[in-house]
């Protein structure tokens, strides 16, 4: 149980760190709005991101928790490959996000939300036409070397945890499962 939980932890570690890395390329991405901010601000922007960065961490570890906790159930390796591949997916989904963010907060002064799927729905084509190839192709290197980064980064401080895990006992699941149960403190 103990080791379940120490990778708990360094995912927990882990995705906080992402979120404090995206929302800073979010503000070099923007340095000339960036400068505009006193360095009291900017260090709000930290402050007041790390309570939405450890409520999605929240979400992330609970589900890495189950995960981890129908492991112990099990001799074969499939919840391991299944919890990798879930962090790789998220990695990948955030990264994506992050970078469409960056480019629409400069062109439409704010954060991402459903106002751009209701822009594409009315719009259509045009909307992805009016889109600079430029501009999609330095979104895609930048989604490209941030997912880079990051899997490289979980691949070795992650990874190597979640394959030193031993089989437990079941009777671990119950704390398991209070910890799961704990992630509504974040989230909330």
């Amino acid at each position: 149980m103990r080791q379940r939980l120490i990778v708990l932890g360094y995912l927990a570690l882990f995705w906080l760190g992402v979120q404090v890395v995206i929302r800073a390329l979010f503000l070099l991405y923007n340095l000339d709005l960036t400068e505009q901010l006193s360095t009291p601000d900017i260090l709000r922007v930290f402050l007041n991101g790390l309570k939405m960065d450890m409520s999605l961490s929240g979400y992330f570890l609970l589900a890495a928790g189950l995960i981890l906790t129908v492991s112990l159930f099990f001799k074969n390796r499939w919840s391991y490959f299944i919890l990798n591949s879930l962090n790789i997916f998220l990695i990948v989904f955030c990264t994506l996000l992050a970078s469409v963010d960056v480019e629409l907060y400069r062109h439409w002064g704010f954060r991402l939300n459903n106002a751009p799927l209701f822009y594409m729905e009315s719009a259509g084509s045009a909307a992805l036409g009016s889109v600079a190839v430029s501009v999609v192709f330095k979104l895609l290197l930048i989604c490209g070397a941030i997912t880079i980064v990051f899997v490289f980064l979980y691949d070795r401080l992650v990874t190597p945890r979640i394959s030193a895990l031993e089989p437990g006992k079941k009777t671990d699941s119950m704390v398991l499962l209070v910890v799961c149960a704990l992630m509504i403190i974040p989230i909330r």
